[in-house]
């Protein structure tokens, strides 16, 4: 007969392999939905459950799921992933291997290209998602394709003032959502 200690145990036993299935299923998706290598979505992943072994049981008290917990740290457990790649490969200051401290990470010669690429790349579609469809194609055709308001008007058979109201509410949708990233 089980006890009640050990029916408990295995609640949340079950509970830590549901939350923890949850996350890396959540990894795996945001990182191969923003075109990550799938090697480099190993390390990402191993890195997360390295990070949340210590502290397991504040993290479910405080995310409702491994899905939600994925949501909060993809970015920041990739970028240091890069760097610690980075690192490791010799593409430190002055090509010495050397590993980032805390008080670097924000130095741009302790951060290799591909990584400060790859994260404007996530900070600008984390942006862009936030945008409706038709925000996000005029914004794009603006300021990518190089058109002026009264082209994208014809294009969309709409006034140019629409147009224009359009791109500057997006503009303005996108620059706050880049700076509370």
């Amino acid at each position: 007969m089980e006890t009640s200690i050990e029916s408990d145990e295995r609640s949340s036993s079950e509970h830590v392999n549901e939350f923890v299935k949850d996350l890396i299923h959540g990894l795996e998706a945001r990182l191969r939905r923003a075109g990550v290598e799938p090697g480099l979505v190993s390390e990402v992943i191993s890195l997360a459950l390295f990070r949340l072994a210590p502290r397991v049981n504040t993290t479910l008290e405080r995310y409702l799921s491994g899905d939600v917990y994925a949501q909060a740290i993809w970015k920041s457990v990739l970028i240091d992933t890069l760097r610690t790649e980075g690192a490791q490969r010799g593409s430190g200051f002055s090509g010495k291997r050397r590993i980032l401290r805390l008080s670097e990470i924000g130095s741009h010669d302790a951060v290799s290209s591909e990584s400060v690429e790859l994260e404007a790349q996530l900070l600008l579609r984390e942006a862009l998602e936030q945008l409706s469809s038709k925000e996000r194609t005029d914004l794009c055709r603006f300021f990518i394709g190089g058109f002026n308001m009264c082209e994208i008007s014809k294009m969309n058979g709409e006034s140019h003032t629409t147009v224009g109201r359009r791109v500057r509410r997006a503009t303005a949708r996108a620059r706050r959502t880049l700076e509370s990233l």
